[in-house]
């Protein structure tokens, strides 16, 4: 197996699950999200700390600044591009949110998997490590924010239902 595929995989796994039950991190963020209700993701359940629905927006703009600097393009993301506000929560505004993480998942994995072991050690535009280093990184990053999702749907519980 190349090494571009066993990071694939670990995109797939930390956003979809693992099929064989074997990873160490808990529950994927795809998995964690399905059937909250758009007000269930607005709720603050902790005072201070973000929504699941920010965390949405915030995974959504730091796919696509993966995706931009695997492009050769330097995206910089402004505190409201990373952190962007969120819609008055209907369903349709959830709806969009969650097809747009799902969509940049998407096409992270086929420019990913497009890519040649030889191209991980490429150095990344405007920054001072390579794109296995990136990859890595999106995937810690992440794996960070689903355990967030958990903790604030335990922080609710009766928030996580639609």
């Amino acid at each position: 197996m190349r090494e571009i595929d066993r990071v694939a995989d670990l995109l797939m796994q930390t956003y979809a699950g693992d099929p064989t039950g074997a990873a160490w991190f808990g529950p994927a963020l795809r998995p964690l999200l399905g059937g909250l209700s758009p007000a269930a993701a607005a709720r603050r359940p902790l005072p201070r700390r973000h929504t699941i629905w920010e965390l949405v927006l915030h995974v959504t703009a730091n796919l696509d600044f993966v995706l931009a600097r695997l492009d050769g393009r330097e995206l910089e993301l402004s505190p409201e591009a990373d952190w962007p506000p969120t819609p008055e929560p209907t369903a349709a505004a959830w709806s969009e949110a969650l097809a747009a993480l799902d969509a940049r998942y998407e096409a992270l994995l086929a420019r990913v998997r497009a890519l040649g072991d030889e191209q991980l050690a490429d150095p990344v535009v405007g920054r001072p490590y390579p794109v296995y280093a990136m990859l890595h990184g999106i995937i810690q990053h992440n794996v960070y924010h689903a355990g967030q999702v958990a903790l604030l749907r335990e922080a609710a519980p009766a928030s996580g239902a639609a």
